[in-house]
Formats: C-alpha cells, structure tokens, sequence
C-alpha cells in the first residue's frame, strides 16, 4: 500500500518531515535561547511557547538512546519535573487527574514492566513498515506509574510516547498501543506541512477511540492512531483483531472513522489522499 503515511512513500515523507523538524526546532531553540543544545530533544519542542530561556533544565542537555525506554530515576524525574512546571501546556488535555498520568520514577521496582515494554517494541518492530517508521516517531518512552492502558504523546514534546498498562495485558495490546501513538506522531509531523482539514476543525465528529463526538482535529488524530493499530494487526498476522477498547475489530474502527469523518468535514488535497489511504486501509 503506498500513500501520504503508508508504503515506500509513506516512510519517505515520515523520515523526511521528522529529520526537518527536528533540526528546525533545534536551532530555533539554540537561536531563542543564545545557546547551544546538544542535539534535539522532545522538551525544546515547548520553547516558542515560552517567555523563559530553557537552558537551565538539565533535560534538555541528557543523552539517551533514540527510541530506548528511560528508566535512570534522574532522568525520570527531570521529565516528571518539566511536565509539572509547564502542566497548563503538556497535561490540559488528559482525562483524569494529574495522578493518572505520573511517571514511574523508581524502574527498579517494576523490572517486569520494562521487560514487557522491550519485548512490545520487538514485536512491534516485526511489522516492515513500522520498524522503518520508529526511528523517525518515537524518541524515548517513558512509564507511567499507574497501572492501568493507557498512552500518551503530547504535541509540544514531539517523539516523547508515555505508556502505562496493567501485569496482566497482553503482549498484543501493548504493542498496539505503542502503535497507536506512533499514529498520533505522524499526524502531527503530517501538520506540519498541511491542515488536512479544510473546515472548521472544531466541528464535531465522533471519535473511534473515545466514543463521543470530539472536534475534527482530534477525531483526525484517532483515525490516523487506529491506522497504525490496523498496520501493525495485518503485518503480524492478525488482521481480524479486536483491541479490549473497541467494540469491533480494528479494521472495522478505521472504517467507521473514515464515514464520520466524510460525512462532517471537507479536506485539502493532502487531507482527501490521507482519508482515502485510511479506507483503502480498513478494507485490504
């Protein structure tokens, strides 16, 4: 399957756009800032935002493995730190409380969790398509400490993927909600370049992933995530595969995304060729 995610070109325009924008908001920062960052990392994503320098945070100058799961309890609470000081940016939006969504700080204590994170991103990676597009998506992940499914990526740390799940979720799952993330991610690389959406974004659409009527932007934004749910289900073998939070396989989900989104917005150029990808997608 070729298309503006999907396929050769897919890959093509995720490795492109995620190589840009890393190396813009690297130097916008270095610029904003009169200062020299390392490399890029998630947190400088948040600096056009900002009226302060981030250079005094220790975060931003740590190294780690690009796509490697943080588990060093320093590292974990810079991260734990910077979310708490710009809350009103990174963790408006969640559902829940600010407790729902803490980071795992002690690893040490929870060694059966990052074993099954690893072996998620392995079966993850069995998938062509997504082992080519992970580099490019996801910078680090980080647990939470509560355990319950549940994940996260927030536009002002863009490659940052939190996830949570409880000790007895499947393998599977995890490695589909890994994926669902993933989809969020290219989304937001895919905005960079395009608004997809024509129309009001805020007109309501019902959301596959939610159950309710959200505004387009984000009804978008669960397309694109159970898009990558349904790649990973087909390239491993299950493509039937009903995921504990829908109703109906996740091929059907996409389907079903694609009609409510028809019937409410219009779409650029790009935007129609990405909902065309999603229901060619649902169908094969």
């Amino acid at each position: 399957m070729a298309g503006v995610l999907f396929g050769e070109q897919g890959i093509s325009n995720i490795t492109f756009l995620s190589t840009e924008l890393r190396r813009k908001t690297l130097d916008l920062a270095c610029r904003m800032d009169n200062n020299t960052y390392p490399n890029y990392t998630p947190w400088l994503c948040i600096r056009p935002l900002l009226s302060n320098s981030l250079s005094k945070h220790e975060l931003c100058y740590r190294g780690y493995t690009p796509g490697e799961i943080i588990t060093d309890k320093h590292h974990l609470l810079d991260i734990e730190s910077f979310l708490e000081e710009h809350q009103e940016l990174t963790l408006s939006n969640l559902i829940g409380s600010r407790e729902d969504w803490r980071v795992l700080l002690d690893c040490g204590s929870r060694e059966s969790m990052i074993l099954e994170l690893n072996k998620a991103i392995n079966l993850l990676l069995d998938s062509f398509y997504l082992k080519c597009v992970y580099p490019s998506l996801v910078d680090l992940i980080i647990p939470l400490e509560q355990p319950r499914a549940r994940g996260w990526s927030c536009q002002y740390a863009r490659g940052a993927v939190f996830l949570g799940f409880p000790s007895a979720y499947s393998q599977l799952n995890l490695a589909l909600d890994l994926a669902h993330e993933m989809g969020h991610q290219a989304l937001v690389l895919l905005q960079s370049a395009d608004d997809l959406i024509a129309s009001d974004w805020n007109t309501p659409v019902y959301s596959e992933v939610r159950r309710v009527n959200r505004p387009a932007f984000q009804s978008l934004h669960a397309a694109a995530a159970i898009a990558f749910m349904v790649t990973l289900s087909k390239d491993i073998g299950h493509p039937e595969y009903t995921h504990p939070e829908f109703p109906y396989s996740l091929a059907t989900a996409l389907g079903k995304a694609v009609i409510a989104l028809r019937q409410s917005c219009q779409f650029t150029s790009l935007g129609k060729s990405l909902i065309d990808d999603f229901e060619l997608l649902a169908e094969t």
